[in-house]
């Protein structure tokens, strides 16, 4: 994130991060997730729950996260 901010790419740890984003980006999204920032990221303190679902169960599991082909989506 240092490199990312000293070249320009970012403007700082305060700014938001959803446009970096774009599931974030559609009208719908929660006004929470929008107010989220980079710092919020970048300590762990987005307020976003995760839970790691049992296996074969429904929810957000670390497994497929880090075996699905677009983490992102999945």
């Amino acid at each position: 994130m240092g490199v990312a901010i000293d070249r320009g790419y970012v403007t700082g740890v305060d700014q938001l991060a959803y446009p970096y984003f774009d599931a974030w980006q559609s009208p719908g999204t929660e006004a929470r997730k929008r107010a989220i920032t980079v710092r919020h990221l970048l300590t762990m303190s987005s307020g976003l729950r995760f839970t790691d679902a049992p296996p074969g169960g429904l929810g957000a599991d670390i497994e497929g996260i880090l075996n699905a082909t677009d983490s992102v989506a999945y």
